[in-house]
């Protein structure tokens, strides 16, 4: 990252972060979800 930015970039840079980080952490969820349903079904047949 250039250090010259001035903030407006900066806090931009830093939303799209978060916002990448949420939509990581949302599909690492969904496929926990999967694998735990999976798991069940796995368990009760």
């Amino acid at each position: 990252m250039t250090p010259n930015l001035n903030s407006s970039d900066n806090l931009f840079v830093a939303n799209l972060q978060s916002v990448s980080l949420e939509k990581l952490v949302k599909s690492k969820l969904e496929v926990l979800f999967a694998q735990q349903k999976e798991a069940q079904v796995e368990l009760n047949g």
